[in-house]
């Protein structure tokens, strides 16, 4: 296992050349040298390289300290030459040429007078590629003899000395890179180099310059050492912080220039990506997507492993957004932006982080007693009080020392526990495999498969796997046989037709209606995308009217040649306007917007021959617009009146998803009427059953496409965490906001956790996965969520990705919260087992096990004391887990066996608010006295709530919620209800509470949306009709 004790040979170049250094003035005689080699070479093969994490390795050698830092990130190399031989020998622009050619995997040829320039240079432009790899021929020097291979009819990139350049130069299609002259030579190729996008390379000149200038200023203000060894030492640590720097620029140059990837890797569609972007750079990428590289980029991101590029991706994407503006140009430009934020502060020295010191080997000849005292250290260490960070690589050094003694089973067991506990450690799944193999099979316990089967290892390996996924990009079949919900819904998740779950689930049941049939014909299938891919392909092709288009608005259908009252055209219609474009005229001229539209009726008149079918619409100002469409009026009205719906419903909800469903309806209908003659069977009424895809349309029918007025005043906007997908259940929300960033993130029935940038309100791509639904979500730092399901899920909010997870309870965790002072959090399981945690160092503080409890529901810690809500009891604990009292047999006046649902504590007002899920009250308890001072029964239009769900206080408002969906605010201190907020359609689940600023409600599954309500607008409104003498009662 040696070639996991030292993974990366290029690390181990300047600590070699360290030690061998410091030891040449003890070698006198021939004999003596070659033991001195032997042991060098030996400590050196033994001596591991630690994982990512705070703790270095070191080892005392004859007086010098070798220290052997840890990589940045796991899936960045490990690199030690020197980067600015590189732009010492190349400008900038002429580097860009290079990876340019590097990414479009070109024939390339590096010439220099010395051969010790040419390793650097090639494998410093090999590294500049992250996260691509370079995967084809690849000689750094080529001998006199060899200078054929030059000739090779595949990408390689090669290295010669300059003196055969008269050679090199007779072969065609060479990009010849003199090194000594900092040039590149396009000579004899016949291909043009594409240009790589400016914007991108514009942010990576302005990090460059950056980056030089603090050099040249450390330099500067740098007192002149008059000591040799402190003087090495600095130019070291000043080369790695270079190093880290550049090598951090160029991976957030791949992350700006190919970030749109990662939306549906596993199907990724180059043509779209290729719209996107303007003319002079879609060369560039329709190279890069036909290379090899590309294709085991694409594979990587599939698997969904993280990496420094696409936590990168994950950390400037709030950046990306905000560089978003109404230009069009900047649109295509949006995914470029520069995360300067996150560049690493400027190096300090490693003296503060802890360090590991590894004994030397005392008998070259016998190394089980040196790899013994190893493993005998490393459990010593972890003994000690220790961060959890340095905890996890201490794990991951005595596995790699364990492995190296061949006790397998013991390090499969630490490989294990790293596993589930450390998820930044990345493991190598080569070694996970191998180690595998050596485990007996009567061993091979559920913890043994459950690591095989998340590491992806089975009879089909990594190299397989990418040319599965080679073959399978962009070639996706339509299926022969019928298509149930599930297959169409994903096929059209795919295809990018539709995005809204429930407008696909509504074009479900349309398509097997007007077949007769309970799933879709393959023909049917076919036939419906054919025509929406028609329709689109017409749009595409109409450039004049894509021109007045703003960047938010598309086409969503185009009419015939039709009379009108401004005259012979064609109509247009968008998600936001109504155009025409009159005969002979190119350009469109604005009918309406659609918001202002009034009302819209079906008209007909008689001509000579026959009836023809018209549409009058009704906008601002009695005026009036009438289009005689024939045969098209009815798809026509149905269209229109849905995406006008579907603004009526956004404007009231301030909901913008509904714009998109309304729009996407509309093109759906235009794609079924364009195909309903071979699409529908005999006796089916098509307008009948196609106007039950026209969702919006229904609701302002039966007039309920508005909300109340109190409703509509103080919300603020609705987002939808599950708008590409069934719909879930908002269990709990948690709101960040730290420096430039905010985010909210909420947890699903199912164990999904996403999260929304709080900013633009859009939901990022990432999410986490966990074994149960997660019943409670709390940070104690603003950096790391605690997210607590079956296990404590401990997540990055930077990365969103899990950092560790914490084992100890035994049973489903229903409840996470501050301790008595910061630092300390509390946690509490169904069961009744309590701890108290050490956020820093994630240790167990104290221990608290509730007797006779069947199903503990929540916590919270007020006035030093721990009030406990059991399922049919409330319980009063102190800190250390002795039992004061129990409320329920105190006071009599609380409901007997009924389960609690919720309850929130008012330390200034010595109160207690109890809702339980059965019965539609609040009962308010005096927590000193213990009896109940009110009793509030929660009514709306004259009807009690089936039960409550959640209660949470804003300033001096109590916000309840009911499993009707409604919110009933109360006033705390008389008790009187002033609002009735009904803006869900299922229940309220949860209610958060943001600096008493908002209130943001989460709902269940039928609904699935989460509400953001202004308190402050609350009290406005409040304080309006005071002023008017108005009764509050006129708010309910």
């Amino acid at each position: 296992m040696a070639q996991y004790l030292w993974n990366n040979n290029s690390s181990s170049r300047t600590i070699r050349n360290q030690m061998l250094i410091n030891r040449v003035e003890t070698l006198h005689s021939h004999s003596e040298q070659t033991r001195e080699f032997q042991k060098y070479i030996r400590q050196l093969s033994l001596t591991p390289i630690p994982p990512v994490g705070p703790l270095s390795v070191s080892l005392c050698l004859f007086g010098h300290t070798i220290i052997i830092h840890p990589p940045s990130h796991a899936s960045l190399p490990i690199f030690d030459l020197p980067y600015n031989l590189v732009f010492i020998c190349f400008s900038l622009d002429t580097i860009i040429k290079i990876v340019t050619c590097i990414l479009t995997e070109r024939q390339i040829v590096f010439a220099s007078s010395s051969f010790g320039l040419l390793t650097i240079i090639t494998e410093t432009f090999c590294s500049f590629i992250h996260p691509f790899s370079w995967e084809h021929a690849y000689v750094p020097i080529v001998p006199h003899l060899c200078l054929e291979l030059l000739d090779a009819p595949v990408p390689f990139i090669m290295g010669c000395h300059v003196k055969h350049l008269h050679t090199v130069s007779q072969i065609t299609d060479l990009i010849i890179v003199n090194i000594d002259e900092g040039s590149l030579s396009l000579e004899n190729t016949t291909t043009v180099l594409p240009e790589m996008p400016a914007e991108p390379v514009k942010l990576l000149q302005d990090v460059y310059e950056k980056i030089r200038f603090n050099f040249d200023l450390i330099e500067a203000v740098t007192p002149t050492s008059f000591s040799h060894k402190k003087d090495v030492e600095f130019r070291k640590q000043k080369n790695t912080l270079f190093n880290r720097q550049i090598q951090h620029s160029f991976v957030e140059l791949m992350v700006n220039l190919f970030r749109n990837v990662v939306s549906e890797p596993k199907y990724f569609k180059p043509e779209k990506m290729l719209k996107q972007q303007l003319p002079e750079y879609v060369p560039f990428y329709t190279e890069v997507f036909e290379t090899t590289l590309f294709k085991r980029f694409m594979a990587t991101i599939a698997s969904g492993r993280s990496t420094y590029w696409s936590e990168l991706e994950v950390k400037t994407r709030p950046l990306s957004r905000q560089a978003s503006t109404l230009s069009e140009e900047l649109r295509l430009h949006k995914n470029h932006t520069s995360s300067l934020g996150f560049v690493s502060t400027w190096f300090t020295g490693h003296s503060t982080n802890p360090s590991l010191l590894i004994p030397l080997i005392d008998n070259i000849d016998f190394c089980k007693g040196y790899l013994n005292s190893c493993v005998d250290l490393c459990t010593k260490e972890l003994q000690e009080e220790r961060h959890f960070s340095e905890r996890a690589s201490l794990i991951y050094l005595r596995s790699m020392f364990l492995l190296a003694c061949s006790k397998h089973m013991l390090a499969f067991a630490d490989l294990v526990n790293l596993h589930r506990t450390a998820k930044t450690i990345n493991i190598p799944s080569k070694l996970i495999k191998e180690v595998s193999r050596k485990i007996p099979q009567h061993k091979r316990n559920d913890d043994y498969h459950r690591l095989l089967r998340d590491y992806g290892i089975s009879n089909m390996d990594e190299s397989d796997r990418q040319r599965s996924y080679g073959k399978s990009l962009n070639t996706l079949k339509l299926p022969n046989h019928d298509i149930q919900l599930g297959e169409f819904l994903q096929l059209l998740h795919i295809l990018d037709v539709c995005h809204c779950y429930n407008m696909k689930n509504n074009l479900f049941t349309v398509l097997c209606k007007l077949q007769k049939q309970t799933c879709i014909s393959p023909k049917s299938l076919s036939l419906f995308l054919e025509s929406w891919q028609k329709n689109q392909e017409h749009f595409s092709r109409l450039p004049a009217i894509k021109k007045e288009l703003t960047f938010i608005e598309w086409i969503i259908a185009v009419s015939s040649l039709i009379l009108t009252s401004n005259g012979m055209g064609y109509l247009v219609l968008t998600n936001r306007r109504l155009l025409f474009i009159k005969l002979g005229s190119k350009k469109p001229l604005v009918v309406l917007r659609i918001q202002l539209i009034d009302k819209i009726e079906k008209k007909s008149k008689q001509s000579a021959f026959t009836q023809i079918d018209g549409l009058v619409i009704y906008f601002a100002e009695k005026k009036t617009f009438s289009a005689w469409l024939k045969k098209e009026r009815d798809i026509w009205y149905l269209m229109l009146s849905e995406v006008w719906a579907a603004k009526l419903y956004s404007k009231d909800h301030k909901d913008d998803t509904a714009i998109i469903s309304g729009a996407e309806t509309a093109c759906a209908l235009l794609a079924i009427f364009s195909c309903q003659h071979s699409l529908a069977a005999s006796n089916v009424n098509i307008d009948n059953v196609i106007r039950q895809m026209c969702h919006f349309s229904n609701l302002h029918s039966l007039g309920q496409l508005t909300l109340p007025g109190p409703t509509r005043e103080l919300l603020q906007k609705k987002i939808s965490p599950c708008q590409e997908e069934v719909g879930q259940n908002v269990l709990r929300l948690l709101y960040l906001s730290r420096e430039s960033r905010a985010q909210l993130w909420c947890s699903l029935s199912g164990g999904t956790v996403r999260v929304f940038d709080a900013i633009v309100w859009e939901l990022e791509n990432t999410f986490i996965k966990t074994l149960g639904d997660v019943m409670c979500l709390y940070s104690p730092d603003n950096r790391n969520i605690w997210a607590g399901s079956y296990h404590i899920y401990i997540i990055s909010s930077e990365s969103i990705k899990c950092v560790t997870q914490l084992l100890e309870h035994n049973n489903r965790v229903v409840a996470i919260i501050e301790a008595e002072r910061k630092g300390l959090v509390f946690t509490a399981s169904w069961d009744g087992t309590i701890f108290k945690w050490d956020a820093e160092s994630l240790k167990i503080e104290h221990r608290i096990c509730l007797k006779d409890v069947e199903y503990l529901h929540d916590i919270q810690f007020c006035v030093n004391f721990l009030w406990c809500a059991c399922e049919h009891k409330t319980l009063m604990v102190s800190p250390e887990g002795v039992l004061l009292k129990e409320i329920d047999k105190i006071c009599q006046d609380l409901p007997q066996l009924v389960p609690v649902q919720c309850y929130h504590l008012l330390t200034e007002n010595d109160e207690m608010w109890i809702g339980y899920s059965s019965i539609g009250a609040v009962y308010i308890l005096d927590s000193a006295k213990f009896t109940l001072k009110e009793k509030l029964i929660l009514k709306h239009n004259g009807r009690s709530r089936r039960g409550v769900t959640t209660i949470v206080k804003a300033k001096d408002m109590m916000w309840i919620g009911t499993k009707e969906g409604t919110i009933h605010v109360y006033n705390k201190h008389t008790y009187q209800n002033v609002v009735v907020l009904d803006g869900h359609m299922d229940a309220v689940y949860c209610l958060y509470s943001v600096e008493d600023r908002y209130i943001i409600s989460g709902s269940g599954s039928k609904d699935s949306k989460i509400a953001i309500w202004s308190v402050g607008k609350l009290n406005f409104l409040l304080n309006r009709i005071s002023s008017q003498n108005q009764v509050p009662d006129t708010l309910l």
